[in-house]
């Protein structure tokens, strides 16, 4: 009997043991959906609501920190007269609430969340963001107001959310409001009161989308009175008193229970102020409607794959046992070397299979030979920042600032210089890691920026303006401390004058930019001219662009732009990694 072929073999063996255990696989399937599907929809619900309840909690915290920089900013030398009592000629008054004004309306601008901020001071004068806000502002609302605020001293308060006619930009509306107590930082005086209220439309706005025609958010305060909600008709009604005391009395974040006559899934996450909760109602039907889908399209996928596959199987064996073994014998005669197995006729599908393979083989050798030179140029990078790190100079120089500082009795300054001398010097040789946060980067620079304040007698000014956000993203270590040496030793310290240098982080896309500009002398055009054509002429600067290529991209790295006379601007550009 003449033996089957590998086709027929195939064929025989694998289309009915493919047939019988993928539908075997496929009833299982829908019989485990079934069970393990409702809970996997509760699972998302609840991180959905979860992650919703972070990116709320960013919006109530905008008030309480807007107010802390608010109390900063009235506490700086040129900023802290506004507020004390003095007397002053009718234009110094004006000039003075013009200047009071202009502070607050700037923090709406930063913190655009905030609908309008008020500020009560301690000689009795109102001023507000919005007009109107002053309106039915009485001794008796003043005492109800103040009343609250002095008895949490220096804690935030946030008051009922309802319905008032003072201190809001819309009296229709109920208002959420956050109170805190102005105090003067060196002597814990009282200089006014701040009133900041919250639009609730910026919390609607961040669930909205989210909404579908099941699934509903809410948030409440603790008697499960509605405080945000995107039918504004439901504001202020008491609809889920009796969930959240279950979810107290249970401890429990998740719940099915009976809600507008509808069976519903309702999850419960904490918000971070005032006692408030996110709450995901979901009917049930919902939770069904997407079951009974996954269930048609399961079944309709299996039938459509196994008609497919078999085809597949039919073709491919029928057009690829016959040459198998001849392709099995080339690949054999591959060595250990790489080397190609010779010449194939191009039109043979099976050579130019072979030459795909030999392709390969090509491949991983540049693969190989570029991951060496890769691997060489990261150590010979590594040596030089490490030799660039311990700079036995500028621990000269700091040492020899501290002796100083204690010889003229500063000692306050000498602790703060020792302080930030072992902090820098921690972060830059501490773990050997070349990889750290954008946030650890500027605590590092912010160091080396303390010591060279004592060093030159806070001949230069710096401003950081870093987004949060971005603190969190990767950067090669000691980045920004070479940039900002450059631009105070041949930049500022030349222009003979205090100067001033500004570090500025934003992101586009998938990239982060961190910009370092200063107003120094600037870069002759024809050494700018040297540095874009030759940039391995300035190490420095041609270390820290090559570190940055290596670790993100080639569309990475630095750029510099100067004008003579104006200053200079450092552009880094990074992609977002963690």
């Amino acid at each position: 009997m003449k033996p089957f072929s590998i086709r027929k073999k195939m064929l025989v063996l694998f289309i009915p043991l493919f047939l019988v255990s993928y539908f075997f696989l496929s009833f299982l399937l829908l019989y485990i959906v079934n069970g393990f599907y409702r809970s996997q929809l509760y699972n998302s619900y609840q991180n959905q609501t979860l992650t919703l309840a972070l990116q709320l909690n960013s919006i109530l915290d905008e008030p309480s920190i807007c107010a802390v920089n608010l109390l900063y900013d009235f506490n700086m030398v040129e900023n802290l007269s506004l507020l004390q009592r003095t007397e002053l000629s009718t234009l110094e008054d004006y000039l003075r609430d013009k200047e009071i004004l202009r502070i607050l309306n700037s923090y709406l601008l930063i913190y655009p969340q905030i609908s309008s901020i008020s500020l009560y001071t301690s000689d009795n004068i109102l001023y507000s963001t919005e007009y109107g806000m002053e309106n039915y502002w009485n001794n008796q609302a003043r005492d109800i107001v103040l009343k609250s605020i002095q008895e949490h001293r220096s804690m935030d308060i946030w008051f009922p959310y309802e319905k008032r006619n003072y201190l809001t930009d819309d009296p229709t509306r109920p208002s959420l409001t956050m109170g805190k107590n102005l105090v003067e930082i060196f002597t814990g005086d009282t200089i006014g009161f701040l009133y900041l209220n919250l639009d609730e439309t910026e919390l609607s706005s961040l669930y909205a989308p989210l909404e579908t025609e099941y699934t509903s958010y809410y948030i409440v305060d603790k008697n499960g009175k509605i405080i945000s909600a995107t039918d504004k008709l439901l504001l202020e009604q008491d609809k889920f008193y009796e969930v959240i005391r279950k979810g107290a009395e249970g401890n429990q974040t998740s719940m099915d229970l009976r809600f507008d006559q509808k069976n519903c899934f309702v999850t419960i996450n904490p918000l971070s102020q005032n006692d408030l909760y996110l709450l995901s109602v979901t009917d049930h039907t919902a939770l069904w409607e997407a079951a009974r889908s996954i269930y048609l399209w399961v079944l309709l996928a299996s039938v459509l794959s196994f008609l497919v596959l078999a085809a597949v199987i039919i073709v491919f064996a029928r057009r690829l046992t016959v040459p198998l073994e001849d392709l099995i014998q080339r690949m054999r005669n591959v060595d250990l070397t790489f080397q190609e197995t010779g010449v194939v006729t191009p039109r043979d599908e099976i050579g130019e299979l072979t030459d795909y393979f030999n392709q390969m083989v090509l491949q991983i050798q540049n693969t190989f030979r570029d991951l060496k030179k890769s691997e060489e140029q990261k150590r010979d990078l590594q040596l030089a920042l490490l030799q660039n790190q311990i700079k036995p100079h500028f621990l000269y120089n700091s040492l020899d600032t501290i002796y100083v500082l204690e010889f003229m009795g500063r000692h306050q300054d000498a602790m703060a210089s020792t302080k930030a001398l072992a902090d820098f010097y921690r972060s830059a040789l501490s773990g050997g890691e070349e990889i750290v946060t954008i946030g650890q980067e500027l605590e590092m620079i912010s160091n080396y920026l303390v010591i060279q304040n004592f060093r030159h007698s806070n001949f230069f000014r710096c401003a950081v303006r870093v987004p949060e956000s971005l603190w969190f993203y990767a950067i090669p270590k000691l980045t920004l401390q070479p940039i900002l040496e450059n631009a105070l030793y041949h930049g500022l310290r030349e222009k003979k004058e205090p100067g001033n240098l500004c570090v500025v982080g934003y992101e586009e896309g998938n990239f982060i930019f961190l910009s370092v500009s200063d107003d120094g002398v600037g870069i002759r055009p024809e050494v700018l001219n040297n540095l874009h054509s030759n940039p391995s002429s300035h190490f420095g600067l041609h270390s820290v662009d090559t570190r940055i290529k290596l670790y993100f991209s080639e569309e990475c790295g630095l750029s510099v732009a100067s004008e003579p006379g104006e200053g200079t601007v450092v552009t880094i550009k990074l992609l977002k990694k963690k």
